[in-house]
Order: structure tokens, then sequence, then C-alpha cells
């Protein structure tokens, strides 16, 4: 039997700023392919050309932050419209589907149904008459 060959070593994790460049890197190519040029993502979000110092680094992280958070809010917020946009269209289509109904119901010929289903269904012209007026 042959040795197995023993793993490297993982290398290290990466620095705080360079995980923000790539989550960064990550938003603006995935939300929009054909302005997906990562060197003009990471230069909206962070001024690169800054020296790295360790107030500098804290504070151009801090604004990077609060940058990803208003992207993202911009982005649960276009969600949040299209859900309420997909709710009313939905409600309409139950309201024409329940007209729809009530008109079959209100065109019905009732002559030539037994006379437990003329009742039943004079009754439901009725509530549908009484339901209309009201609106």
């Amino acid at each position: 039997m042959g040795s197995i060959p023993k793993k490297t070593p993982r290398g290290g994790n990466f620095t705080m700023e360079e995980d923000v460049f790539l989550v960064l890197a990550w938003l603006n190519t995935s939300m929009d392919p054909i302005q997906g040029d990562i060197n003009v993502a990471m230069d909206n979000f962070v001024d690169v050309e800054r020296p790295v110092g360790r107030k500098g680094e804290k504070e151009r992280l801090k604004q990077t932050r609060h940058k990803l958070v208003e992207k993202k809010m911009e982005m649960l917020e276009k969600t949040y419209d299209q859900e309420e946009e997909k709710i009313r269209i939905k409600k309409e289509r139950l309201e024409m589907d329940k007209f729809k109904d009530d008109e079959r119901v209100m065109m019905m010929y009732l002559n030539g149904l037994l006379e437990e289903q003329q009742e039943f269904y004079t009754y439901r012209k009725m509530e549908i008459l009484k339901k209309r007026r009201v609106k």
C-alpha cells in the first residue's frame, strides 16, 4: 500500500479589506451583468488609492459597510414593491373570477331546473344583487 499524501495547510484567511472587496465585487457583478467591471465596482464604494492606515482603514470599512447596508435596503425595498404588485394583481384576478361567477349565476335560465335548484339560484341572485347595490 502506498502512503497517503499529506494535505498542504490552507493559507490564512482574507483580511477584512479583502473580504469587503470580494463582497463588493460579487454584489456589483451579480446585479448588473452588462456593466460588471470589478474595478469600477470597487471604485464606486471604496477609494482604493487611500493609504492603508489603522484609522483610515477603519473609516473606509465603516463607510463601505454603510454603503453595503444602503444597497441591501434598496434591494429589499424593490423586492417589497414587487411583492405588493403581485398581491394587487392576484386580488384583481380574484375579483374578476368572482364577477364572472356572479354573472354566470345571474344569466342562468331557471325554468328547466328542479324546484330546489330554482330556489337555490334565486336566493344566490338576490345575494349578488344585494352585494352589488351596497358597492
